[in-house]
């Protein structure tokens, strides 16, 4: 059986680096890094949004993540030259509570990779999912309506997801089942969807550090300028 406190916190605003969900651009990975243990993983208050607290220096610091999702924001933004994503970071006061960003994650619980073999007993005594498939499914099932809920309850222009081989995952949780197309930026395939009566685009990019991966600025570049003209083609 579920547990309690964790159904009621994962179906909130759990494990996001926070910001404003009013915001017009969205971020949104598969699960936050590092890794959660019995004793670091609490499940509290999720009712609102955290706001990013951390300074620019920490956040960029904090993750190779972090650092190449700062350029890809940059870039979708017009900011093609890569000099100062601390500035931007700063200037933009991205993930703060007034700004104009929110960065979320598919499932709450933070793991240092995807692997299935992670899940270990402690989190089927906390959770009373006895594995990590039951937990996606879990989420799936009880998480993703939320976020779709928040889609057409906060409307954001779009919604950036990272990690191509999570992509019907990705569009699970944010549309309601729109045609999924595809273009490229460089060689390299985004998949898309229109949701939210065609006010809000979710585009599915590959992984910034895999060997196919946005591993080059060149390549983050380019993707972030194709969701530009994507979110461009949208209109008012």
């Amino acid at each position: 059986m579920v547990n309690d406190a964790f159904a009621k916190w994962a179906g909130a605003y759990s494990g996001f680096v926070g910001g404003n969900p009013y915001g017009r651009t969205w971020l949104c990975g598969i699960e936050d890094t590092g890794g959660d243990t019995d004793e670091t993983l609490v499940f509290g208050d999720a009712s609102t949004p955290s706001s990013w607290t951390k300074g620019g220096v920490e956040f960029l610091k904090e993750s190779p993540y972090h650092k190449s999702a700062t350029k890809l924001l940059m870039a979708l933004k017009g900011r093609g030259e890569f000099e100062s994503p601390l500035d931007f970071l700063n200037t933009e006061k991205c993930f703060c509570k007034d700004s104009d960003y929110f960065k979320l994650n598919l499932y709450p619980i933070a793991f240092p990779n995807d692997s299935t073999k992670l899940w270990m007993p402690w989190l089927e005594a906390r959770t009373g999912l006895a594995s990590k498939e039951l937990y996606w499914r879990w989420c799936a099932e009880n998480r993703f309506p939320t976020f779709r809920k928040w889609v057409r309850e906060f409307s954001p222009r779009i919604v950036v997801c990272t990690g191509v081989s999570y992509s019907e995952a990705f569009f699970s949780a944010f549309t309601n089942g729109e045609e999924q197309q595809s273009c490229t930026a460089g060689n390299r395939l985004i998949s898309y969807s229109i949701t939210n009566k065609g006010k809000t685009l979710v585009a599915v990019i590959y992984f910034f550090s895999n060997a196919r991966g946005l591993n080059s600025n060149a390549a983050i570049r380019e993707t972030g300028a194709r969701l530009a003209e994507l979110v461009a083609s949208l209109g008012k």
